[in-house]
């Protein structure tokens, strides 16, 4: 495709050279004419170039702060290194939680009743929230809560707040408003345990174009159908609007 670059103001365009459309999302644009290199850069919807940390989709990237150039591999930001992978994907803990449910979809059957945290093709909400921040490298979950499969909904928020996170709100429906869902978010609803809990992670978006992913009964406990993601406003109306618990990490970034 060739494409025109445009400064306009204050912001960097890119338009298709044939039609003359505006350009939006990754693009490959040139970086140095001289040494005839080119760069990956990102285009937002409004068609402005980004800068910095920008969560796009499931995944959190860096633009170089004054070329806009995707990072990749080993990068020093600040006084942290962080790692990204060759599309530029960061390596966090968030990165590998959502991960380990995305690489499960259509593999596995909700039950409370067998493993709990997929081993053997099955699992439940909590269970598989254990199984999954435990891989992403959090501390070993207790020897009595494995003997079980993971952790229930009431006793995973001490291990969370072990962890890093940060138990930001309780709410009920009358307070559900105050409660900006953001990328990463460990939303426990219900105070008991069993099939009066759940718990899922944010997976991508921030406020009401929030969704999470988790392991859930719904179809009907459906042959590998357990693992869902749904857009977290409709989802809390549809659970008919329990009190929730938030944990968040202290540091998001965290790898």
């Amino acid at each position: 495709m060739q494409y025109d670059q445009q400064h306009i103001g204050k912001y960097w365009y890119v338009f298709d050279e044939m039609s003359g459309a505006m350009l939006y999302g990754f693009q490959t644009v040139v970086d140095s004419l001289a040494k005839k290199t080119t760069k990956i850069v990102y285009y937002d919807t409004s068609g402005h170039m980004v800068y910095g940390w920008q969560q796009i989709g499931r995944h959190r990237y860096y633009f170089d702060t004054l070329t806009g150039k995707r990072q990749v591999g080993h990068v020093t930001i600040g006084n942290t290194s962080y790692s990204f992978s060759n599309s530029g994907i960061l390596s966090s803990w968030i990165e590998r939680t959502i991960n380990w449910f995305v690489q499960r979809k259509g593999k596995i059957t909700y039950s409370m009743y067998a493993s709990r945290n997929g081993s053997d093709g099955t699992a439940d909400c909590s269970g598989a929230m254990t199984e999954a921040i435990w891989k992403a490298e959090a501390s070993r979950p207790d020897s009595s809560a494995l003997q079980w499969g993971g952790y229930n909904t009431v006793s995973m928020r001490p291990w969370l707040t072990q962890n890093g996170f940060q138990n930001i709100i309780n709410g009920t429906a009358a307070n559900n408003s105050s409660y900006e869902p953001r990328y990463g978010d460990v939303i426990i609803w219900g105070d008991l345990t069993g099939a009066a809990g759940h718990v899922m992670i944010v997976s991508r978006g921030a406020g009401h174009n929030a969704n999470v992913i988790s392991v859930c009964g719904y179809n009907d406990d459906a042959y590998h159908q357990a693992v869902q993601e749904f857009n977290y406003d409709w989802y809390y109306a549809y659970d008919d609007r329990p009190s929730f618990h938030v944990y968040r990490l202290s540091n998001p970034l965290k790898s």
